[in-house]
């Protein structure tokens, strides 16, 4: 897991890879670092979602690497929607968002992508999944069930770091 934690605080900029501050139910791991904290979860099935929050710039970096993904370019441009659901309730409110192509040789490929930082974890803490859509096609679909304590860990860690 450390080798991943690096591999992706490379990706995203900057993240301590020595290990969890403070392990989450459901899986959600916090780590902090000088300017963000960020949370990081892995699913079945090799994906492993990560979002970074970073307070001085409120800005949430969200990496999303799945080893089913095929054909990502790396560095490669894409735009996608960005869904939360709860329920029967669709928020299509993020609209289309732009995302950088990331690859990992032993890991698999992945999207990245940066927008508001509080805005996006608001969303996060009142949503049930988050989705990442090109058209009608369902490219990432990750549930957000477990994260309330995880969030809460967040917003503490990221008042002593900036």
């Amino acid at each position: 897991m450390i080798g991943l934690v690096a591999l992706l605080g490379l990706a995203m900029g900057g993240m301590a890879a020595d290990g969890p501050v403070k392990k989450y139910d459901g899986g959600w791991d916090l780590y902090k670092n000088s300017d963000n904290c960020a949370l990081l979860r892995s699913y079945a099935g090799d994906t492993t979602f990560r979002v970074a929050y970073y307070p001085k710039e409120d800005t949430a970096r969200v990496s999303v690497i799945d080893g089913a993904l095929r054909g990502v370019v790396d560095g490669g441009d894409y735009q996608f929607q960005l869904y939360f659901v709860n329920g029967d309730a669709v928020d299509k409110g993020w609209g289309t968002i732009k995302l950088k192509g990331i690859k990992f040789q032993d890991l698999g490929s992945g999207y990245k992508f940066a927008v508001s930082g509080k805005t996006f974890l608001a969303d996060m803490r009142k949503n049930k999944l988050l989705g990442i859509m090109d058209g009608d096609k369902v490219v990432e679909s990750l549930k957000l069930d477990t994260l309330s304590d995880a969030l809460v860990g967040l917003e503490a860690c990221s008042l002593g770091v900036g």
